[in-house]
């Protein structure tokens, strides 16, 4: 779990690039937002957070032997867990 990196991940970068290059500013990884979100429009208050594929279990089959098999399971259903009550009750700036 050490070696799964939290910020400026490819899935986090292609969305930030594209919003750049279209002209829009923002915040990274700002940290006084709850669930501190990748990218933070301010202005607008906005607050995008950017999922790999790890979170979400994409692809899970091919890398589970990488993985510490205690750890695994109860992270991956905990986070699952997490999403499922938080797309009940969005946070509110």
């Amino acid at each position: 779990m050490s070696r799964v990196r939290s910020k400026d991940t490819a899935p986090e970068l292609k969305p930030r690039r594209a919003v750049f290059r279209v002209g829009l500013r923002f915040r990274k990884h700002w940290r006084t937002l709850p669930g501190t979100p990748d990218l933070v429009f301010v202005g607008a208050k906005v607050a995008v957070f950017v999922d790999g594929g790890f979170w979400h279990g994409h692809r899970f089959a091919t890398w589970r032997e990488k993985l510490t098999p205690s750890l695994v399971g109860a992270d991956l259903a905990q986070h699952s867990s997490a999403i499922a009550t938080s797309d009940e009750g969005e946070a509110k700036f």
